[in-house]
This record gives structure tokens, C-alpha cells and sequence, in this order.
């Protein structure tokens, strides 16, 4: 049955049944194991680079997965990752070159000067955060920042889509100039992401002619396809530290998607239609032009300027928003719905959801739900109250 839907299944089955010769000598199936796992990771290996650290940590050496080799590598030994996470057809890849020729990001994009964009181009998003390592939910909780790319084609979970890259506390970074440590990381980023626009292996810059990397140079990463990093991702704090873009507490300018100003004509807050600062989001061309505008080095890719920036929805986002959107929609339901009392629609609700989640095998965050007072408080909008 495996080998109907996935041939590969039956060869690892049956290399597992060869062990210890099919079982005849047990005591060497643990060698016979380790022998055949040795060959199967197919990653490349760590691009090793020296950056420079404060004192008294100096020069290191650090260990970066280079998203074009990454992107190689999945083309041509991971099939089955490459159709999930990266490119699940050219009919999507059309579909979604099509869906955002009116993005901002378009205008004068140098992509439209290339024929098999929609066809080989592949748009990536690279993502950076900082992740709690040690003392988690302590005072001294240290934060590592992570960097991943992924496709914005792919499907499913976090483990599927993002692709690591590096990571790094930020506190042991050396804060100098041009050989600042993270300067001098978002330089090898920016040169691997440009030979991914290029699609081709890198014939200059980091690689040694000699190392096998370098003997690659020339030829197709994957068979034609390139990147083009379409997506910056992040939050607030992480777009000013690592990629130069205007703090968020900026009076004359806090954001980095357009020009406006915390207080005055072009005052943030102003949501009405007609707004003043919604007239003075960036263009590229106007960005690109800005004496002020950020020096990190993936702004100088093809194509890449402020309004490659996506926002992290997490981060922009009130989480407590959704305790009353579900408050809301109850007290709709009990007191406006459904026929029955509002004590009797809760029970009603309650009684619908349990057998939703056995159903369909969902855990439930509430042990129970029966009581109005669960989203309906003494004063203010309703607002559903967390599990205990």
C-alpha cells in the first residue's frame, strides 16, 4: 500500500528488513543503521564564515545556511519538499504573479524585465525575531534573534515552511562599523539572495574557487527557477535594531511603510478616508531616492525597498482582540439568536461545542462554559474570559 502512494516508503522499509542480514545477526543491526543514516541527510553544509564579536568573544567562526544552496538542495534532493514548501506548481506560480501586479512593490519592479517570471520566479520572504533561549518567562530571559526564509507559495505548518539561516545573540554583537557583526552578516545575506535572483551558482565574492562550492560556479542552482525576496518580515523592534528602518517611536516619522508623523496634519491616528498620510506612503523610486532611507544591505537587491516590508501580523495585532470578538458573537447568539432564555442559549452553545470537539477530535481550552458571566461583564463590551 505504501509503494502505490510513495514508492521511497518501500525502500526505507526494505533497508530497514536488510539489517544485520534480515536479521540474522542481530548484534550488528545497530552497525548496519548507523552506516546507512550516515548517507541519508542531504542538506548542505554550513557555510563557515568569521564574524566579529565584542570583546572578548573577537572574530568566531559561525556557521550560515545559505538560502541559495538551501533552495538548490531542495530542488534537487527533496522533491516532495520543494512541490509542499516551495513551488507547488507554475499554474501557482502564475496565479500569484498575476494576483500581485498591483502591489506597490511592482511599480517598476525589475522583475518585469525578466520573461520567465512568471514561470521561474519564485518570491521569498525572509523573516527575523527574537526567540527566548534561556530563563523563559524569567527577568533574565536572554533573546536570540533567529533569521529564516521561506517561499510564498508553500503550505503548511512553521516546521515546513521556514528554512533557518542563522542566529545570534544580540548582546555578544560587535556594534562597529563596516565590520560590525551584523553588517557583515546581512552582507553574506544580501550576496546569497542576489545569486538566487541570478538562479545561478556564484562565480564571485565568498566562496573559495577551490572548495566545492566554488567549483559549482556557473551553472543553474535549479534548473532555471530563481528567487526573488519579495517579503521582509518582522516586528517593530527588529525592523530598527537589525534592518535600519525608522523606531517606532519616531515623533517626526515612525513608520517605515509611509511618512507619517506622530502628531500634526499627517497624525498617525487619523483613520478617516481622506486622511493626510495616506497620501505620503512610499513609492520605490521616491524610497530609493531618500537621503535618510536605510543602509542594511538587503535594500540594495533588486527590487527591495521599504515597501518590501511586511509587518508581522502577531506583533501588530491585539491579542486580547479575539477574547472579545468571541465575547461578542456568544452574547449575540444567547441574547439575539437563538429562541430560547440566555441562560438556556449558553448551555445550548456549550452543549454544541463539546460535541464539535469530539467530533472532529479537538481539545477544548474550557473545562465549561455555562455561565453568562463568561463573557458578559458589569460594565463594558463583552469580552470572553480565559480558561483556568
Amino acid at each position: 500500500d505504501f509503494a502505490k502512494n510513495e514508492p521511497v516508503w518501500l525502500a526505507d522499509l526494505e533497508a530497514l528488513a536488510s539489517l544485520g542480514t534480515h536479521g540474522a545477526h542481530a548484534n550488528n543491526i545497530h552497525r548496519d543503521l548507523m552506516a546507512k543514516m550516515q548517507a541519508l541527510p542531504r542538506l548542505p553544509e554550513p557555510f563557515h564564515a568569521k564574524l566579529k564579536f565584542a570583546e572578548p568573544l573577537g572574530w568566531q567562526d559561525q556557521g550560515i545556511m545559505l538560502p541559495h544552496e538551501m533552495f538548490s538542495v531542495i530542488y534537487h534532493k527533496y522533491p516532495k519538499t520543494w512541490r509542499k514548501s516551495v513551488l507547488p506548481s507554475e499554474h501557482k506560480l502564475h496565479e500569484w504573479w498575476e494576483h500581485v501586479e498591483e502591489h506597490p512593490q511592482m511599480l517598476n519592479h525589475p522583475i518585469k524585465t525578466r520573461d520567465q517570471r512568471a514561470r521561474c520566479g519564485v518570491p521569498l520572504a525572509i523573516h527575523g525575531d527574537g526567540v527566548p533561549i534561556t530563563g523563559i518567562g524569567k527577568g533574565w530571559c536572554k533573546l536570540m534573534t533567529m533569521f529564516t526564509w521561506s517561499s510564498l507559495l508553500g503550505s503548511g505548518s512553521t516546521l515546513d515552511m521556514l528554512f533557518w539561516i542563522w542566529s545570534v545573540f544580540d548582546k555578544l554583537c560587535h556594534t562597529g562599523g563596516c565590520d560590525g557583526t551584523m553588517q557583515s552578516f546581512f552582507a553574506i545575506l544580501k550576496w546569497s539572495f542576489f545569486w538566487l535572483w541570478i538562479g545561478k551558482w556564484p562565480d564571485e565574492d565568498w566562496y573559495n574557487p577551490l572548495s566545492a562550492a566554488g567549483k559549482k560556479a556557473g551553472p543553474f542552482l535549479a534548473a532555471g527557477f530563481f528567487g526573488v525576496l519579495f517579503d521582509i518580515e518582522g516586528e517593530l523592534e527588529y525592523l530598527t535594531l537589525h534592518l535600519d528602518l525608522p523606531r517606532h517611536s519616531l515623533q517626526s516619522g515612525p513608520c517605515c511603510l509611509c511618512r507619517a508623523t506622530m502628531r500634526g496634519d499627517k497624525y498617525w491616528a487619523d483613520f478617516r478616508a481622506n486622511a493626510a498620510w495616506l497620501s505620503c506612503c512610499w513609492a520605490p523610486t521616491e524610497w530609493l531616492n531618500w537621503p535618510n532611507r536605510s543602509s542594511n544591505a538587503l535594500f540594495q537587491l533588486p527590487g527591495v525597498t521599504a515597501v518590501s516590508i511586511a509587518l508581522d501580523y502577531m506583533h501588530c495585532k491585539y491579542l486580547g482582540s479575539d477574547m472579545y470578538q468571541f465575547g461578542s458573537v456568544l452574547y449575540m447568539l444567547c441574547y439575539f439568536v437563538l429562541t430560547g432564555t440566555p441562560l438556556a442559549n449558553v448551555h445550548t452553545c456549550w452543549a454544541f461545542m463539546k460535541e464539535f470537539n469530539k467530533t472532529h477530535n479537538t481539545g477544548s481550552r474550557y473545562r465549561y462554559l455555562n455561565k453568562l458571566t463568561m463573557f458578559c461583564r458589569k460594565s463594558g463590551y463583552p469580552k470572553l474570559r480565559e480558561s483556568k
